[in-house]
């Protein structure tokens, strides 16, 4: 099972990423969560490395896989 990251950010409040199924959780500060398939594990490892995880979000993840809302 994947472990949260949690990355400093005014907006993201954790990253968790699951090799076995490429799935990215993403969990917000306003409390909703995302989930992100078919994401590769570089991306993943570069969202955590970005020094501004909101815009690595905008510009490499968000209407680039499919998801779901969690919350």
């Amino acid at each position: 099972m994947a472990n949260k990251v949690f990355v400093t950010c005014e907006k993201v409040k954790y990253i968790k990423y699951e090799a076995k199924t490429s799935t990215l959780e993403i969990g917000f500060k306003s409390d909703s969560m995302y989930r992100y398939f078919d994401v590769p594990q570089e991306i993943y490892t570069s969202f955590l490395d970005a020094p501004s995880k909101i815009e690595f979000f905008e510009t490499q993840i968000k209407d680039q896989y499919k998801f779901s809302k969690y919350r």
